[in-house]
C-alpha cells in the first residue's frame, strides 16, 4: 500500500491472474470526502515483470508508477538497444470530474528506461529521477531534474463530407478529406532542467521541506565495515549546483532542519516566552 503524504489518496498494488495471464493494476481510493470513499481500478497496460513502487506528488494528485516491464518499440522508430526490459515510470493524475466523478488521467510515460529511483519535490510540479549510466551493476548513477509542462495542442480529425462532381453525365459523390475538424487537447511534457553525474557508487536524494533545494549524498554499501568516504552535493530546485562537500567519513544519513508548518497561536507564544 502507498498512502498519499497528505492522506488524500491510497494506492494498493494488485497482481491477479485470470485465464493464466498475469495482469497488474493499482487500486486507487479517494479519501478527500468524509462520508464517501470512491474507488477506481487502474490497469497497467504493460507486461510487468517486477513492480517497484507508487511515488506520490506530496501536495497535488499526481503519482508515478515505477515498474520493470517488457520494452515496447513504437511503430516506425528504430531500436538501438539490446535490452528486453524497461525500468521506467508512467505518470498519472487523480481528477474529479463533475459528470463522471473520481477518475485517473494518464499523463504519459517517461522516456528513460533505466530508472532506479524517483523523488517528487514537496512543492509539486517537479521531480528527480536516478538512472543507471550503463548495463552493469557497477555503472555510475545519474540524477536528473524534470518539470511537468502542460500545454494545449490542436488535434485534427478528418471530416467526411460529400462532394458531388459530374462524370460522364452523372453526379458522383466524392469524400473531401482536406476539410478537417479540430479540437484542443491537453498534453504533458516532462522537460529536463539539469543532469548530475554522481561521484559515489550508490546515492540517494532528499528535498528540503519547501522544495526550494535538494541534495544528493552517498549511501553506505552493505556490510559491517565502512571505510568509504562519501560526498554531499547541494542543488537548487532547478538543479543548479550550490555547494559540495567531499570525502565525508562514515556518512550514514542526512536530514534538513524541520520547519514550522503554521504560525504559532497566542498560547504557544506565551509558553515559549516563559
Amino acid at each position: 500500500m502507498f498512502m498519499h503524504p497528505a492522506g488524500k489518496y491510497l494506492a494498493v498494488y494488485n497482481a491477479y491472474t485470470p485465464k493464466k495471464v498475469q495482469h497488474t493494476a493499482i487500486e486507487l481510493f479517494d479519501l478527500t470526502k468524509e462520508l464517501q470513499i470512491t474507488h477506481e481500478k487502474l490497469k497497467i497496460m504493460r507486461d510487468v515483470h517486477e513492480f517497484h513502487q507508487v511515488a506520490w506528488e506530496p501536495v497535488h494528485s499526481r503519482f508515478a508508477v515505477h515498474t520493470r516491464s517488457k520494452r515496447e518499440i513504437a511503430e516506425g522508430k528504430r531500436d538501438y538497444s539490446i535490452g528486453q526490459t524497461r525500468d521506467g515510470i508512467d505518470i498519472y493524475q487523480c481528477v474529479h470530474d463533475i459528470d463522471t466523478g473520481f477518475k485517473v488521467k494518464y499523463l504519459g510515460p517517461h522516456p528513460s528506461e533505466k530508472i532506479v529511483d524517483v523523488s517528487w519535490s514537496p512543492a509539486g510540479e517537479m521531480f528527480a529521477i536516478c538512472e543507471k549510466d550503463g548495463p552493469s551493476m557497477n555503472s555510475k548513477q545519474v540524477w536528473s531534474n524534470y518539470m511537468i509542462i502542460s500545454k494545449k495542442e490542436e488535434q485534427k480529425a478528418p471530416l467526411a463530407q460529400d462532394k458531388y462532381i459530374k462524370f460522364k453525365g452523372r453526379l458522383m459523390a466524392v469524400v473531401n478529406k482536406e476539410q478537417q475538424l479540430s479540437k484542443e487537447e491537453e498534453v504533458f511534457e516532462f522537460r529536463k532542467t539539469a543532469r548530475h553525474e554522481a561521484t559515489d557508487a550508490k546515492t540517494t536524494c532528499i528535498w528540503d521541506h519547501f522544495g526550494r533545494s535538494f541534495l544528493i549524498y552517498g549511501e553506505k554499501k552493505p556490510g559491517p565495515f565502512d571505510k568509504e568516504k562519501r560526498s554531499i552535493r547541494f542543488f537548487s530546485l532547478w538543479g543548479e549546483p550550490l555547494e559540495q562537500i567531499e570525502r565525508v567519513p562514515e556518512l550514514s544519513n542526512f536530514m534538513f532542519r524541520p520547519r514550522p508548518e503554521n504560525i504559532l497561536d497566542p498560547a504557544s507564544k506565551k509558553k515559549l516566552e516563559k
